[in-house]
């Protein structure tokens, strides 16, 4: 679906909403009123009045927003039609005190919740001026007091439409709560993996950094290369490349604890946080994903073999001397140089106030076959 039609779908089901709440509020509104004119044995106009503005407007002016050029802002149109007939029946009531609030507090639980306090503000205005010119108009007298009758006809709408708006209320917010949490994915998420995308990976392995600095035990940071990646697009096209990228991450995912952070780095580069591991723990996850990296095989090419160079560095407990960029730089150079040494190995970077040279870098694990 485009995002134009998106968009309609979205106007169209805003109208429909205020649609359906129009017509409850609105019948539920005409058992209020109707009391006062049974009261006031009113003729047949006023009945036919009310029958309009209760029971058909409300379709006619979804008929209305529905075949508008901008569907939102004729519906805005019919909320301040809304406050004309609200005004005109407050006065019609004579002002009738309980149907009245009753009748003011639907119409500015709608202008609120569409259109905030301003557009409140407005409408409110426009019922006031209404009522005031319909009750100089019209001659009904003032008569504010509401009788038992009165009273019971009012009590569906108070008892169900608050109700039926908080049922409302509720299925929008758990619809922004989903909206919220599928925008925070597409934000911290990488499109073809799933893992973490650079930024929040960055942005996670600082709080471990820094819990780890505070006294909160060991971390490992990995980075990780899959080996001539660049011959295998090269040599098998894109396709068979994302699928190597896509197998290569579900081994990553297997490989990793629970509690660890792993991200894509950039197009063929990952990386990997590791809470609360000492030099031991991470050359077993790091082994152990390199190991079954080198195992996989691809259907679409059965001679294709990929391995992967890892590079560790591990900041321990207390250590407030290392920032982010240093800690990843170190994981980062111990990665090349697994890379030189013949890839498919793991090195971990001896552990140094400053970046260590080459040959303080060991290999661990020596290229299969």
């Amino acid at each position: 679906m485009s995002r134009y039609a998106a968009t309609g779908d979205r106007k169209q089901g805003f109208i429909r909403r205020m649609r359906n709440m129009r017509s409850l509020g609105l019948g539920l509104a005409a058992l209020c009123v109707a009391a006062v004119l049974w009261e006031r044995g009113a003729n047949p106009l006023w009945w036919a009045l009310l029958a309009l503005t209760c029971l058909v407007w409300p379709h006619i002016g979804h008929l209305h927003a529905r075949k508008a050029a901008d569907p939102v802002r004729a519906e805005f149109g019919n909320l301040s039609i809304d406050s004309v007939f609200g005004g005109l029946w407050v006065a019609a009531m004579g002002f009738n005190l309980l149907p009245s609030v009753v009748l003011l507090s639907m119409l500015w639980i709608g202008d609120v919740g569409t259109g905030g306090v301003r557009f409140l503000a407005r409408c409110a205005a426009l019922q006031v001026g209404t009522a005031l010119l319909a009750y100089l108009t019209l001659g009904v007298p003032f008569a504010p007091e509401s009788s038992m009758f009165v009273v019971t006809a009012c009590l569906p709408f108070l008892l169900v439409y608050p109700v039926a708006t908080s049922f409302l209320a509720h299925r929008l917010t758990v619809r922004v709560r989903r909206q919220k949490q599928l925008l925070e994915r597409i934000v911290c998420t990488d499109g073809l993996t799933g893992l973490a995308n650079r930024q929040h990976f960055e942005w996670n392995a600082e709080r471990v950094l820094d819990r780890a600095k505070e006294g909160d035990g060991h971390a490992a940071l990995l980075m990780i290369d899959v080996d001539e990646f660049k011959s295998i697009n090269d040599r098998y096209g894109h396709l068979l490349g994302d699928e190597v990228i896509a197998t290569v991450v579900r081994t990553l995912r297997a490989a990793v604890r629970a509690d660890d952070v792993a991200g894509r780095y950039a197009g063929d580069e990952f990386a990997v946080v590791l809470p609360h591991a000492d030099t031991a723990t991470a050359h077993t996850v790091a082994e152990r994903f390199r190991r079954d990296v080198a195992r996989l095989r691809f259907p679409g090419a059965p001679v294709l073999r990929c391995t992967v160079s890892v590079g560790v560095a591990i900041v321990g407990a207390g250590e407030t001397g290392v920032d982010l960029k240093r800690w990843i730089g170190s994981a980062d150079d111990a990665m090349y140089v697994s890379k030189r040494s013949g890839r498919n190995r793991v090195t971990i970077a001896a552990a140094d106030d400053d970046t260590p040279p080459p040959q303080q870098l060991v290999p661990l694990a020596r290229r299969a076959g």
